[in-house]
């Protein structure tokens, strides 16, 4: 099976503010029904804290979108987003190692 790649990382707020949009529901009452504060949904819908699977189900109640396919995003962004930090932690170490090396 061919895995998907997209260009760039999609958290799964990214997705659940477009739909959020689309059905025209305010955050005020989207985060009430989730249960959860103001603040913590938006920290959700600007990228800034993860979805668990219980506001994916939620929202799945709330809106219809999948809870799975929140999931999904979830776990390939956490995923992507570690490879990336590990992939830049090993350019910095190679950066430092030849800078130590052109010093000698």
């Amino acid at each position: 099976m061919e895995e998907f790649r997209c260009s760039r990382n999609i958290h799964p707020g990214e997705v659940m503010e477009r739909e959020r949009k689309y059905l025209k529901i305010s955050k005020i009452e989207l985060s009430k029904e989730l249960g959860i504060s103001y603040k913590s949904l938006c920290n959700i819908l600007n990228e800034k804290q993860s979805v668990t699977s219980d506001i994916a189900l939620q929202f799945e109640a709330i809106t219809g979108f999948s809870a799975n396919t929140l999931m999904k995003f979830q776990i390939n962004y956490d995923i992507r987003a570690l490879k990336e930090k590990k992939q830049h932690v090993k350019l910095l170490e190679k950066l430092r190692t030849l800078r130590k090396s052109v010093s000698l």
